[in-house]
């Protein structure tokens, strides 16, 4: 019952921001090496450029900064202040934080418009964070974990239930990972299909134990019981 209240509710939150995220449409340029994104899940503002980076079709390292967090939120203080949402994009030397400064140098550089004022307006931000605060403190505050040596991979979209809790797993972790975004239309559907042999969502390859999963369910257990030191 309170897993199908969460799914509405995240369904609700999504549509109230007009689907924003899960369908790719604006992609152009492509980064020869992945962008790198500290944030961290419940926060509203991450979201939205998370939304900003399906609708470019745009893989990310994520870095998770949660609350208490001691792996990678210190090392933000380097750049003046520890501040999420943080993009560093190594293909143009370029660094910056705050969501609209974010979301208009995305689409600017690797999109083929420029981003439209529904993506980086703060007016949605009270909407689309309802699809994370009846969840708290999962996503925000960081708990105990062991840190793998490779990055994983996880193929997810905007909008998900199913991946909101493996995002929310690996933020309260710390772990790091690739988040290959597969939204409507995205070129990454054909790649999750001959890697899983499958469409479904959530996704998730380790190279660190050369293994894979599908579903929430799976992937929880297995980050629980591989990565979490409380395990």
């Amino acid at each position: 019952m309170r897993e199908n209240t969460n799914r509405l509710r995240v369904k609700v939150a999504t549509s109230l921001c007009t689907g924003l995220g899960t369908r790719a449409w604006a992609a152009g340029e492509r980064p020869k090496m992945d962008l790198q994104l500290f944030e961290f899940e419940s926060c509203p503002f991450c979201r939205k450029v998370r939304q900003a980076l399906g609708a470019l079709d745009l893989p990310v390292v994520i870095f998770p900064c949660p609350r208490k967090g001691r792996v990678y939120r210190p090392s933000l203080a380097k750049y003046g202040k520890i501040q999420v949402p943080f993009l560093i994009d190594p293909n143009r030397d370029f660094h910056a934080c705050e969501s609209r400064t974010i979301i208009k140098y995305l689409f600017a550089n690797y999109g083929s418009e420029a981003a439209p004022f529904r993506y980086y307006s703060d007016i949605l931000v009270p909407l689309g964070s309802l699809a994370s605060v009846f969840r708290f403190p999962s996503g925000a505050i960081a708990r105990s974990g062991n840190q793998p040596e490779q990055l994983i991979e996880l193929f997810a979209v905007e909008g998900s239930l199913s991946c909101m809790r493996v995002r929310e797993m690996l933020c309260d972790l710390e772990i790091a990972y690739r988040l290959v975004p597969v939204a409507k239309n995205s070129r990454h559907q054909e790649q999750l299909k001959s890697r899983s042999k499958q469409a479904e969502l959530p996704w998730l390859s380790d190279i660190n134990t050369s293994q894979e999963f599908v579903g929430a369910d799976a992937i929880c257990e297995y980050l629980r019981r591989t990565y979490s030191s409380a395990s």
